[in-house]
């Protein structure tokens, strides 16, 4: 199952380093999951991959890339 999202993500204190950003700010971005989802029948999972281009907001403007791999377990 593909999937497409929207969302927002913020890092505070230290958290966001990498991006040559003073720890001692709040970053601020957005972010849109792109995606695909495997769904068994027979049990409540998921595993999924993803790409997720962003940009930063606050407190400058800046572009970020991130991917995950995972699961889900539905309940």
């Amino acid at each position: 199952a593909p999937y497409l999202g929207i969302g927002v993500i913020g890092a505070f204190a230290g958290n966001y380093s990498f991006l040559n950003q003073d720890p001692k700010e709040f970053a601020l971005g957005a972010r849109i999951p792109v995606g695909v989802e495997y769904l068994p029948d027979t049990v409540p999972v998921g595993i999924f991959a993803e790409v997720v281009p962003g940009v930063g907001l606050l407190p400058t403007n800046f572009t970020f890339f991130q991917g995950s791999l995972g699961g889900r377990y539905y309940f």
